[in-house]
């Protein structure tokens, strides 16, 4: 059966299940597909969807008590969010669980890659106050750490790795471990402007 990641998803699903009796996860995840089967025509058919990889594994989890069992219910989609929003409004027809009256009412259509771009920026935000940081750091230190390096790591935070995250994680999709690479590749491009400042022998020339 297909999968689809959630890394690869546009949005998830989220819903919660009220159930009058005691049932497992597969008792769940079969009334899913049971009773939406045919409901959405053969393009929304959650079988086929898996299979494509549109959909992600339907994640089920239940807790029961006194009785009752309630919990929730993750579909990850790559569909787009007025196909998913009728996924989601076909769960809230299921009325049964296997001898059991149910209701599921759905809570949030995630966007994902909402949560994506806020990771961006709290990033990018972070990565601007470690570089100040270190540069601050630098001055108090040693010598060359002046506002010419301060001027230097600005220019490629702000220039190439900021503006180099955002593209990789919303114009290409890459997953946020990749975050890490445009972070580097930072750190060495600045080295590198280091490298040429510092060679020319500039400082040496001022007066302190």
């Amino acid at each position: 059966m297909g999968k689809i990641s959630p890394v690869s998803s546009k949005y998830i699903v989220h819903a919660n299940i009220d159930i009058e009796g005691v049932v497992d996860k597969p008792d769940v995840i079969g009334a899913i597909f049971g009773q939406t089967e045919g409901l959405l025509g053969s393009d929304l058919e959650l079988r086929e969807l898996q299979r494509s990889g549109r959909i992600g594994r339907i994640e089920v989890n239940v807790d029961t008590r006194n009785g009752k069992t309630q919990g929730a219910i993750v579909i990850p989609s790559s569909l787009d969010k007025a196909e998913t929003a009728i996924i989601g409004a076909a769960l809230e027809i299921i009325q049964r669980i296997g001898p059991c009256n149910a209701a599921i009412k759905v809570g949030q259509i995630e966007d994902v890659r909402i949560s994506k771009r806020r990771f961006v920026i709290q990033r990018a935000k972070e990565a601007v106050v470690d570089g100040i940081g270190v540069v601050l750091s630098q001055g108090m230190t040693g010598a060359g750490a002046t506002l010419s390096s301060l001027l230097l790591d600005a220019a490629v935070l702000l220039v190439l790795v900021v503006p180099g995250a955002i593209v990789v994680t919303e114009v290409l999709g890459a997953p946020r471990v990749v975050l890490w690479y445009v972070i580097g590749g930072g750190n060495v491009l600045a080295a590198t402007a280091y490298a040429v400042y510092y060679a020319r022998g500039s400082f040496l020339a001022k007066r302190i």
